[in-house]
């Protein structure tokens, strides 16, 4: 493995086991990738630069998940739904990678293809809804809802993340957010635009 993946692979395991980007700091990294802590600069001019890598690394991860789990599905949705499952599942297994996505206050910022993967993703909730209304909603209030599905979600999440909801197990928080977001989902689908 080339020492700059090295550098991100344990970047991404010190953000996944602290559930934070904080716990980051090139030291650290340099420590468990066995380098000096100089050579991480040969790699990432300052510690934004190798979390921003790191964030792309968590988006393709994702997006190779979705890719991979959705690939056969054709109706939209159906597909609505296995992406929310998804996405749910890959949060609650991947706390800190989301957490760091989603939540946390960093000088990291999306550039490039890694804000267009990012951007697409609420683009393409809001196709499937249009195609689950047969195209009787317009792109707007299609963005609109899915803004208001992937927000519920995200509150959900975190509420569960940061211990500010029921105790309850994570596979019972799973189903029931994953059934109240469907709901969600087709209320939205039921109701005339």
């Amino acid at each position: 493995m080339k020492m700059r993946d090295l550098i991100i692979e344990e970047t991404l395991k010190i953000i996944r086991e602290e559930k934070s980007a904080r716990s980051v700091s090139l030291r650290e990294v340099a420590r468990r990738a066995g380098c000096s802590a100089p050579n991480v600069y040969n790699h990432f001019t300052s510690l934004n630069d190798l979390l921003n890598s790191a964030m792309e690394q968590i988006i393709s991860n994702y997006m190779n998940v979705i890719n991979k789990e959705m690939a056969s599905i054709s109706d939209p949705v159906q597909y609505f739904e296995k992406a929310a499952e998804i996405l749910i599942n890959w949060a609650l297994e991947n706390e800190g990678w989301f957490y760091f996505f989603h939540f946390e206050q960093t000088d990291v910022e999306l550039m490039g293809e890694t804000l267009e993967k990012a951007e697409s993703t609420g683009k393409h909730m809001a196709s499937l809804l249009q195609k689950s209304c047969n195209g009787q909603l317009d792109e707007d209030t299609a963005l609109q809802i899915s803004s208001i599905i992937h927000n519920y979600l995200l509150g959900e999440l975190s509420q569960y993340m940061t211990n500010r909801s029921p105790n309850i197990e994570k596979r019972q928080f799973s189903n029931k957010l994953l059934k109240n977001c469907l709901l969600l989902f087709h209320m939205f689908l039921n109701k005339n635009y």
